[in-house]
């Protein structure tokens, strides 16, 4: 079994060529993630000279844009990129061999034409055959001898969902280089793994959301109680200037004066519409103590009026 002391591997990417006809894609990138590793990106157009590109085309506005540019291209429709990157980390190798038996190196197609990189297709790579084999170096020969094993493949280009869009050459190393190097070499040399660093982030980002929620909620609050205020005072100063028009109805109605003229009684009509209106408003009343003034009115009145009518009659 390999050491449990942390050791330096190197991984070597280069991209041949990429083939992906029948599909928009203008500026082809691929981009690798190792793991939590950060992500390396491959492009077959460097940044200044896709600048200059895109000027061009927006000072004619005549020209059509074509799905994909035939001058990036070879004769055969292949995008011959040629290039290729190399990372520095440092991992335990029985961690790293565990790692890659079950995850493999995952591979993106990106146009990097628009102003968002637009995704054209996905593939992975497995590592877990190279891994073995610098493991079994590392058992056999120990960690001071450096371990290197590569390989050489076409992998197939598939779309989100899943059908084949193209595919790309890749020839990729791995090496181990022991662990006494990596005292001598600068952190900024080490690509760091992000799971540490991203959960920090992560977490610092959710109490900042959680922060300004509890905040809005606090202004909800205050905005509704100040609402509530409001209206608790115009509604109550509505009330109070209701009962103040009803205490002056019934002062009025109690002050009145009654003359009637008896021998004019035909003029006097029934009341049958102004009782009805009355006992109606005695209902709308404020307090109980009104409405018992009231209806002691109404009966003393309807019983004047009974009693001229007597005499009508009469």
């Amino acid at each position: 079994m390999p050491g449990s002391e942390e050791c330096l591997f190197s991984l070597e990417l280069v991209v041949e060529k990429l083939y992906i006809p029948h599909i928009t894609c203008r500026f082809p990138s691929v981009a690798f993630r190792l793991l939590d590793f950060p992500t390396i990106v491959i492009s077959h157009v460097e940044d200044d000279l896709g600048k200059a590109i895109r000027r061009k085309i927006s000072f004619d506005s005549d020209y059509k844009l074509p799905d994909q540019f035939a001058e990036l291209k070879d004769k055969h429709g292949n995008f011959m990129v040629r290039k290729g990157k190399s990372c520095l980390f440092k991992m335990v190798a029985e961690t790293l061999k565990n790692h890659l038996s079950t995850t493999p190196l995952y591979v993106m197609v990106i146009d990097m034409f628009p102003e968002t990189p637009k995704l054209v297709g996905n593939s992975t790579v497995p590592l877990n055959v190279l891994m073995d084999a610098v493991c079994a170096d590392l058992i056999r020969l120990g960690p001071s001898v450096p371990s290197a094993h590569g390989d050489k493949g076409l992998f197939k280009i598939y779309n989100l969902m899943g059908r084949e869009v193209g595919y790309f050459v890749l020839g990729f190393r791995l090496l181990c280089l022991g662990p006494s190097l990596i005292p001598h070499l600068p952190e900024a040399a080490l690509v760091p793994r992000q799971t540490k660093k991203r959960t920090r982030q992560e977490n610092f980002k959710n109490e900042q959301i959680i922060e300004m929620m509890q905040l809005s909620q606090i202004d909800a609050k205050e905005e509704d109680s100040t609402d509530n205020c409001v209206e608790i005072k115009t509604t109550g100063s509505m009330t109070d200037v209701l009962k103040q028009d009803a205490l002056m109805q019934t002062e009025e109605m109690a002050d009145r004066a009654v003359n009637v003229d008896i021998q004019d009684v035909s003029a006097f009509p029934l009341p049958v519409n102004t009782l009805t209106q009355a006992s109606k408003d005695v209902n709308h009343c404020a307090t109980q103590t009104e409405k018992k003034k009231i209806k002691t009115l109404l009966n003393a009145k309807q019983k004047i009026l009974e009693d001229f009518a007597a005499l009508g009659t009469g």
